[in-house]
């Protein structure tokens, strides 16, 4: 059986607010962390590339790096603004791949990964701007928006990639990013 990489965001595992796990179709945050947890340790692929908004709660960045140690295959976690800083990740774990934003080729697409879009509006004010990838041109695979609309286009004109639990319900196949774009 073929492996591939998958790519996933906005996870908020022990994010006690209904606002997440009910619009995920569950009855409790309990069941909704059980069901994700689940997901992601039995998901057979090569690599797993998180992007963001992973923990939510105390002692989170523990809770996550134990997570991420449990899951049976190489992780890759792009932060977002729920996770611990990048750098107290880093000293939290040496052997964790922990980055702010990362440039991939996927099957020979270059793509920008990060927890934000090339460009966002926040619903509540909040500025971003300082953490959203350059709008450059470069596909960007993100998270952040909790939209169910999975494919956009910033004002520039970059092709973006919404990769959240909430548009895919799961972790999504990198095959499953390039078709989107075709």
């Amino acid at each position: 059986m073929t492996m591939e990489t998958f790519f996933t965001s906005d996870l908020h595992l022990g994010h006690d607010k209904p606002f997440i796990w009910e619009v995920r179709g569950f009855r409790n945050v309990w069941e909704h962390d059980r069901a994700i947890e689940q997901a992601l340790r039995s998901l057979r692929c090569d690599h797993l590339y998180l992007l963001g908004d992973v923990m939510m709660g105390t002692n989170k960045a523990e809770r996550l790096v134990r997570f991420i140690r449990s899951l049976p295959y190489p992780v890759t976690l792009i932060a977002g603004n729920h996770d611990p800083a990048v750098a107290a990740l880093a000293l939290l774990a040496d052997d964790l791949a922990v980055y702010a934003s990362l440039d991939l080729a996927i099957d020979g697409v270059e793509v920008t990964l990060s927890h934000y879009p090339a460009d966002f509006v926040d619903h509540r004010g909040r500025d971003f701007t300082a953490h959203m990838p350059p709008d450059d041109g470069r596909i960007v695979v993100h998270g952040h928006t909790h939209s169910a609309r999975r494919l956009s286009v910033s004002k520039q004109g970059t092709r973006q990639i919404h990769v959240g639990w909430d548009s895919w319900a799961g972790p999504v196949k990198s095959t499953a990013l390039l078709a989107l774009l075709e």
